[in-house]
């Protein structure tokens, strides 16, 4: 656990951001303009008196109160569907062949040896900025083999991360990403496994931490497995080394500033570690990257702030060990690397508290130069909530990483992204709503996310194509959202599931309908009875409610004399007789749209 000092508490977020700026939402408030029309929270109408404004006011506070509790919800749903069905795919494809080697580069080799005195030359592996081959020292440790880490007898309940394959959850991260999962709990997909080596009380981990020789122990101790077909998408990171022990491993490298154009950034950013080779192959060759192919029994260093990705040829077991990014001097590497959008957005996070508004140009050309990196996207959004950046700038940063969101990522990541980007929604909606001419800021972030969770969650709730009769989606009952009506058929309708527990909870109603059920006024004789039923769901008249009385005597008389005594019965002109037939005249022509 990390332990602050007292000047590190106070700078520590509250509600509302860190203390040194909360105080700068109570000035945003009072210069922000109050007109009573501003399109931003869709207020058309110029309310002159301030008792009409206090009162538009207290009804926007309300809706939005209404309208969070409806995001949230929707958030939950989301959730449950990343985490139940949409993570991304560990395992694209499947290969037993290395991708063919498309340029043949010169990467220094060495014996182990020779490696242990390159680092004594260099100071350590942070001494070193350019990739190393080198054969592996033999020693003992307990990752000796696919065969043992995955039988019976070896402990595996260490954390570890499994999805880093697609390129989205490479930028976040194994320490996002591991969400509590032991190696136990997913030995057949791709496992990456990074702890801190001090933190390690025992355990496999740490034993070949403690079986590493001196000379090549960095911060943290890595074990990567996984089949063949599998591996990990382009990222980047601190120093770091990996010995494969079994299989083979193909890796992809470029220098901190990474593909040299935009096409080959644009080609290569969101691509699976299976979908790399194929990419590659169609770049120019002077856009490639670097290639290298190891095998079992040798190590390859990585330098720090080095792009790289791997694809395993066949099952294949690695250990490693490498720093982490916070050892890095990001002062001294934004004047060498000011290239990499990964120097400059780590240098913004090292300033952004001292120098907020340079702090902010690092995070926008870093997002510049890497516009697919959602995690600099997600913390951009961070920063300018957390150092109370001014609202309506905030929330054009809001609208444009959702829209980056949607224009270029398919379901499974955008609902991977929004799952982190949506608590800062949150706290942009809580911390802006109980001042009242930023109230309007609150309402539109909050519409703002409550749409792109519902695009994703819609096809799955009551009502969407992918809906299912034994959903488990949490809160259904209480979602109020937009839907096609299984009673009248509408189109984006606003209403709600079915009644929970019920043959309809897998159904969605607009609440037009709910309201003529909720009345239960017969359309037929006018009385207010609640035993009945609507009319036919998809006909003219699915919109009418009928008491009983008046649909059970409906269908006695159409069985007793059938469809042509109905219809003599509505056209007859005795006044008893139509007094009669009032009972079954819709029911009717009812039952003649459903026939």
């Amino acid at each position: 656990m990390v332990q602050l000092t007292d000047a590190a508490e106070r700078k520590a977020v509250i509600h509302g951001g860190y203390p040194d700026f909360v105080h700068l939402r109570d000035e945003y408030n009072e210069e922000e303009p109050d007109d009573g029309d501003d399109e931003i929270a869709g207020w058309k109408t110029v309310h002159r008196s301030k008792e009409a404004r206090l009162e538009r006011t207290k009804k926007a506070r309300t809706k939005l109160e209404e309208d969070f509790v409806q995001l949230r919800l929707q958030y939950n749903v989301l959730l449950h569907l990343v985490r139940e069905h949409f993570r991304p795919d560990a395992i694209a494809a499947r290969s037993i062949q290395s991708p063919v080697l498309l340029t043949e580069h010169r990467v220094q080799h060495c014996t182990s040896e020779e490696m242990r005195r390159l680092l004594e030359e260099s100071h350590g592996w942070r001494g070193l900025k350019e990739p190393v081959v080198f054969q592996a020292p033999s020693f003992q440790q307990p990752f000796t083999s696919r065969e043992r880490i995955l039988g019976k007898g070896f402990p595996r309940d260490f954390p570890t991360a499994t999805v880093l394959g697609d390129a989205l959850a490479a930028q976040f991260g194994p320490d996002w990403l591991a969400e509590g999962q032991t190696f136990e709990q997913c030995t057949h997909e791709h496992c990456f496994s990074q702890v801190q080596a001090e933190s390690l009380q025992g355990g496999p981990l740490r034993e070949l931490y403690e079986a590493l020789p001196s000379w090549m122990r960095c911060p943290m101790v890595v074990m990567s497995t996984g089949p063949g077909g599998s591996g990990v998408a382009f990222h980047k990171h601190s120093s770091a080394w990996l010995i494969v022990l079994e299989g083979v491993k193909h890796w992809w490298l470029y220098p901190p500033g990474g593909p040299p154009t935009e096409e080959a950034y644009r080609a290569l950013a969101l691509c699976t570690a299976a979908e790399i080779a194929d990419a590659v192959a169609k770049l120019p060759p002077k856009d490639r990257p670097i290639e290298i192919t190891q095998r079992a029994g040798e190590g390859l260093f990585v330098p720090a702030l080095w792009w790289h990705a791997t694809f395993n040829v066949g099952p294949t077991l690695g250990i490693g060990s490498q720093y982490h990014v916070f050892d890095l001097n990001f002062t001294r590497a934004v004047q060498e690397y000011g290239d990499s959008a990964f120097v400059l957005y780590h240098y913004g996070c090292e300033i952004h508290k001292a120098e907020p508004l340079t702090a902010a140009a690092y995070f926008e050309d870093a997002i510049l130069r890497e516009p697919l990196n959602f995690y600099y996207g997600m913390n951009q959004l961070r920063f300018y909530l957390n150092l109370v950046r001014p609202p309506k700038l905030t929330l054009y940063i809001i609208n444009r990483l959702l829209h980056t969101i949607h224009e270029n990522l398919d379901t499974k990541r955008q609902m991977l992204v929004l799952r982190f980007v949506i608590p800062s929604l949150f706290d942009y909606v809580e911390w802006n709503k109980d001042h009242d001419r930023l109230l309007k800021y609150s309402c539109q972030g909050c519409k703002a996310g409550f749409e792109a969770v519902l695009k994703l969650t819609q096809v799955f709730l009551p009502g969407g194509s992918e809906c299912r009769l034994t959903s488990s989606l949490p809160n259904v009952e209480q979602l109020r959202y937009s839907s096609k009506c299984a009673q009248c058929g509408g189109q984006n309708l606003f209403g709600r599931a079915g009644d929970p527990n019920s043959i309809w909870a897998h159904k969605f109603y607009c609440l037009q309908c709910l309201d003529i059920k909720a009345k239960a006024k017969c359309s037929s004789c006018g009385e207010v009875n609640q035993r009945g039923q609507m009319g036919h769901a998809g006909t003219d008249y699915a919109q009418q409610w009928y008491c009983a009385v008046c649909w059970k005597s409906w269908q006695a008389e159409f069985r007793k004399n059938g469809m042509a005594s109905v219809h003599i019965a509505r056209t007859a002109p005795a006044e008893e007789h139509q007094a009669k037939s009032k009972l079954h005249e819709t029911p009717v022509k009812q039952f003649v749209l459903v026939d």
